[in-house]
């Protein structure tokens, strides 16, 4: 399914637009996807467990295969039930030990908590690397969007589901802002007119730093506080704002939509690559969807055809 879509990438982020939106069904289908190759993952956060700890649902498990890599915390190794070689340990604590990488020696069950921090994530991916690996998937946890900078995943793929709204167009509309935001590109540096160092969250920008029309880099937050201040200052409309990467925008639909009547654009100055949207339509808090009338309305969204239907192994 996955095949031709991740061909090109090493390591690739699964990230959700919620809890439960169906990330570790999409990650069991990459794993099966890569069978017979080298492969590691980790998880950001804490993943495979039969019950979610927060809101007590089940959960489907994370299915390993024999020589696959897993780099995660030394107390979650007694709940793997596959056979363990470790390779080595690292300095990096967590709550549940140390982050260990091992070798799966046999095919199994796996529960992953792995490193937290990006710095930690990139070493973690470099040195499977060395090990052989061809594929590296990091399983992202909900409000841990920075594990998803390119610095750290060469590619990301979106998860949606329908335990993040009892309405289906939120979740749709959600799901296009955050594929919209995965995918926002790098203006040409000939048109970035001037920089300044000032906080989109400060009480009052600068006006002196601003012009009208001109482009301005910024490397901090946005936040929809932020939004509101930025509108506040009308000597940004028309203007673009440009960002390290889209993990630093932290906005609603109603922000993003305020942004655009505005004029303001925004930019990063390093892109992300998004691989797919995945679609769940099955809701763990209130009502499912529709699977066909859902994936219809995720396609009409998307700027892109790379819509997954993961159960039924196609992209539409």
């Amino acid at each position: 399914m996955f095949e031709k879509a991740i061909e090109n990438y090493y390591s690739i982020a699964i990230t959700g637009i919620c809890k439960n939106a169906g990330k570790t069904t999409v990650l069991n289908r990459l794993l099966a996807d890569c069978s017979g190759i080298s492969v590691a993952l980790t998880s950001v956060g804490y993943d495979g467990e039969q019950t979610d700890r927060v809101s007590g649902t089940r959960k489907p498990q994370i299915f390993v295969d024999a020589g696959t890599i897993v780099i995660t915390a030394e107390q979650t190794l007694e709940r793997c039930t596959f056979t363990k070689e470790i390779l080595l340990g690292t300095a990096y604590d967590t709550p549940l030990g140390r982050i260990a990488v091992v070798r799966a020696l046999s095919g199994g069950v796996a529960e992953i908590a792995g490193p937290s921090v990006v710095g930690q994530l990139k070493t973690v991916s470099a040195l499977v690397r060395c090990l052989g690996c061809e594929k590296f998937f990091i399983d992202g946890a909900i409000g841990r969007k920075t594990m998803a900078c390119n610095s750290v995943a060469e590619g990301v793929v979106l998860s949606s589901g329908a335990s993040y709204s009892d309405s289906m167009q939120d979740t749709v509309e959600q799901s296009a802002l955050l594929a919209e935001l995965i995918e926002l590109k790098s203006p040409d540096s000939t048109h970035i007119q001037r920089q300044s160092k000032n906080s989109l969250c400060e009480p009052n920008l600068n006006n002196n730093a601003f012009e009208s029309g001109e482009r301005i880099v910024k490397k901090q937050l946005l936040t929809d506080d932020g939004v509101e201040k930025v509108l506040e200052d009308g000597t940004l409309r028309g203007c673009t704002l440009l960002f390290e990467d889209f993990t630093k925008i932290f906005i609603s639909q109603r922000s993003a939509q305020r942004l655009r009547h505005a004029g303001i654009r925004l930019a990063v100055q390093n892109p992300a690559n998004l691989i797919a949207v995945t679609a769940n339509p099955y809701s763990t808090r209130g009502a499912s969807y529709d699977g066909e009338a859902f994936l219809r309305a995720l396609k009409a969204r998307m700027p892109h055809d790379k819509v997954a239907n993961v159960e039924k192994n196609i992209i539409v």
